[in-house]
């Protein structure tokens, strides 16, 4: 018997069984992702709460935080939890695209459709989540969204896809802009709803 072999085995096993757990997790969570009961939500305080939860790393890697919100009455049909789930995990991403220091941007956004005569009805709310981090490949751009896809050495791989998935299902969409060590932008665009 070799015990550094064992040592290293018992090591290896235990770190894979971890990583294979987590993997069935975001898979459980995948699956049973359905249409949960929606209300009005205003975005801005919603965006508010998720920043309290991240002070800590923020502060941890020296990151710099911008936010640009447009007034609080801005306010989206959804279930909160979804969207707070999908705003941790764009923003955990951003901050560990910036190993120290870097500024990570918040920005929110109304849009109003051309098309509708009503100039005060605000049709779209768009959030755009901004790092200036290492940057993300135009190749593998395409490939961001799609289930095990990751260019982190952690991670499942599924973060990015429960996100898209949650915010299709809210009616809207996201998109990425990117340029290697430039840093990242990711665009959620909702349909909004007047208070």
């Amino acid at each position: 018997e070799n015990p550094q072999f064992l040592q290293r085995y018992d090591t290896v096993v235990s770190a894979e069984l971890t990583r294979i757990d987590a993997i069935i997790e975001e898979l459980l969570a995948y699956g049973r992702l359905a249409p949960a009961a929606r209300q009005k939500t205003p975005i801005n305080p919603l965006i508010r709460e998720v920043l309290i939860l991240i002070e800590n790393e923020l502060d941890k890697k020296q990151i710099n935080l911008k936010t640009y919100f447009n007034d609080d009455n801005t306010q989206i049909m959804a279930n909160a939890n979804q969207i707070k789930q999908v705003l941790m995990n764009l923003l955990l991403n951003a901050i560990q695209a910036m190993p120290q220091n870097g500024t990570l941007t918040i920005t929110t956004e109304k849009e109003t459709d051309s098309t509708i005569s009503d100039e005060n009805l605000i049709t779209k709310l768009k959030i755009i989540i901004g790092d200036t981090g290492c940057g993300i490949a135009q190749d593998q751009l395409p490939n961001l969204f799609k289930p095990f896809f990751t260019t982190k050495s952690t991670g499942t791989g599924l973060g990015l896809s429960i996100s898209q998935r949650i915010v299709k299902e809210h009616a809207g969409e996201i998109a990425v802009t990117s340029e290697l060590n430039r840093g990242t932008n990711f665009i959620i665009t909702l349909p909004a709803n007047q208070p």
